[in-house]
């Protein structure tokens, strides 16, 4: 099982804060999820089965680049956690 750090002050940090709780949740989901590279592939079949949220990809993606890139969409369409 991999061991992640998670950077704590993130709760402070405006664009994560302005967040709604379900877009919060899977922002943990995607950095605990990618691989060691930081890359994850797109499906949130696992996620919604686990949590019962829907989530929009498209706004996530606006969500959590909102002011600094965060997450680059790659050219096979997987996603890379910066």
């Amino acid at each position: 099982m991999a061991k992640r750090f998670t950077e704590t002050t993130i709760w402070e940090d405006d664009w994560f804060y302005e967040l709604s709780v379900e877009y919060k949740l899977f922002w943990f989901y995607l950095k605990d999820n990618c691989d060691h590279a930081g890359v994850w592939k797109p499906k949130t079949r696992a996620f919604k089965s686990m949590t019962d949220v829907e989530i929009n990809l498209d706004k996530a993606l606006q969500y959590f680049n909102m002011g600094k890139q965060r997450v680059r969409v790659l050219y096979n369409g997987n996603w890379f956690l910066e």
